[in-house]
């Protein structure tokens, strides 16, 4: 019995001294040799530098990430930006010969593939509703070929919704997809879709904003949903408002600086559109933020 608990301690010894304290991202792009490289990624509001590379006279280079670093990257190269990866826990491996064509760049990376799918379903997805969002209404005169635009144009709206529901919760691409294609749809959504803004509102609820520490998209997720719902009717506005701000403020509870941060960012956006009881009950819970420098 005590030599079993010896091994064992041996082995979880040797387990966490093993564990994986960085991951690396191996490039070859063979026409660029001798090129600098930069990753950068985000902290909150902030963007922040990750790893930096010089490529070798065979267009090979090396980066690195830490395994703490769960979210977006962006690359440069020679001080102009290349490509975007999702970094989640991967060693990558890519390839690519022609930087003017990003399909024609090889990576192995699932969080990758994955994030490039998504966005094709999502665009595949807005072109074609544009086209029903225009057809529906031209056969009012024709019930029969109206309801099966209508058929199609209510199988159109969930394909990239149902995309994003089909991936695991381990991939960081889900949290991403979801929020960003939300960026991207809630502005059209409030100029041409106005029936699908209500839909917006739990696709919000259901974001982890903790998860997107590491993702850039702080800004535009609450700018964005903060110009949807100022657009609802006035007793729907506010209530939307608060469980928004009780959502972010209550699951960044555990990173007080980030959530103040969040919270200076959107106090001052909702006094900028005079959306004054809003900021005041921001500024109730979460009265840790410094709001006097808004200024507004």
């Amino acid at each position: 019995m005590k030599k079993t608990i010896v091994l064992l301690i041996v082995v979880m010894i040797q387990l966490v001294a093993t564990a994986q304290e960085t991951f690396t991202i191996k490039g070859h792009f063979p026409n660029f040799p001798n090129s600098k490289y930069e990753l950068k990624g985000y902290n909150g509001l902030e963007q922040t530098l990750l790893s930096t590379a010089q490529s070798k006279e065979d267009g090979k280079f090396m980066l690195q990430y830490p395994a703490s670093y769960t979210g977006v990257a962006q690359l440069y190269m020679n001080g102009s930006y290349q490509n975007l990866f999702l970094l989640n826990k991967e060693n990558i491996t890519m390839y690519w010969e022609d930087l003017t064509n990003r399909d024609a760049m090889q990576t192995g990376s699932k969080e990758y593939n994955t994030f490039v799918k998504g966005m094709k379903t999502y665009q595949d997805a807005e072109a074609k509703l544009a086209g029903l969002h225009y057809l529906v209404p031209l056969y009012a005169q024709d019930s029969i070929k109206q309801k099966q635009f209508i058929t199609e144009l209510d199988v159109v709206s969930n394909s990239f919704p149902s995309y994003i529901k089909a991936l695991p919760d381990t991939l960081f691409t889900r949290q991403y997809l979801l929020t960003k294609g939300l960026i991207e749809q809630m502005p059209k959504s409030v100029e041409t879709y106005t029936w699908r803004a209500p839909a917006h509102v739990p696709e919000f609820l259901a974001i982890d904003f903790k998860a997107l520490k590491h993702a850039g998209l702080y800004k535009d997720i609450i700018g964005g949903y903060t110009n949807l719902v100022e657009r609802f009717p006035l007793e729907e506005t506010y209530p939307l408002l608060n469980q928004a701000i009780d959502k972010v403020v209550e699951e960044l509870k555990d990173e007080p600086t980030l959530k103040q941060e969040i919270a200076h960012y959107w106090f001052g956006l909702l006094e900028s559109k005079s959306l004054f009881a809003a900021a005041e009950y921001l500024a109730l819970v979460c009265p840790q933020a410094d709001y006097k420098t808004n200024g507004k």
